[in-house]
């Protein structure tokens, strides 16, 4: 994907939720206990997930000035992902062309002049409902005109306008 983007100022990695795909050993989603198939080696994975987005990380800073990073909570791993986001923040805190972006909220928001980009996980609220709440917190709501929100959590494709945003949901 990377080599399809031309060198810019600023790449944003934005990673949507469910990155580990399981919370703990026991292969469940914490809230609802549904068996998920894991790799049954959680510390093997956790490590390997951290190194891969590093590797990312890493390639990305060749060919753009900064990085900013967010891992957004997804309902399969409401926790682990905080171990990307923490390990990740240890390993590039004297790093100034890094941003870990490091907050409990689960909207991730950042404008670009005058368009709007955003993501959520998209477990805890329908798109019309995100939407809403996007413009009630979104501090830049009024300042920006293109709007874009990214969601996951069901599994395929859609896009549709809502209110002054367009909503997508990737796989």
């Amino acid at each position: 994907l990377d080599a399809l983007t031309p060198a810019s100022d600023t790449a944003i990695l934005l990673i949507g939720g469910d990155f580990f795909h399981a919370d703990d050993t026991r292969g469940v989603t914490p809230a609802s206990k549904h068996n998920l198939d894991v790799d049954g080696r959680h510390w093997k994975v956790m490590e390997s997930g951290v190194r891969l987005i590093a590797s990312v990380i890493h390639r990305l800073l060749e060919k753009h000035k900064n990085v900013i990073l967010r891992v957004l909570r997804g309902n399969h791993d409401e926790h682990a992902y905080m171990v990307l986001t923490f390990a990740l923040f240890e390993r590039y805190r004297e790093d100034p062309r890094v941003e870990i972006e490091r907050t409990p909220r689960d909207i991730f928001m950042r404008q670009w002049g005058r368009c709007l980009i955003a993501g959520h996980h998209g477990d805890k609220a329908k798109p019309e409902r995100l939407v809403m709440q996007m413009a009630d917190v979104c501090p830049f709501w009024s300042d920006t005109r293109h709007r874009h929100i990214f969601t996951g959590h069901i599994h395929h494709d859609r896009a549709q306008d809502i209110g002054g945003m367009k909503w997508e949901s990737l796989r």
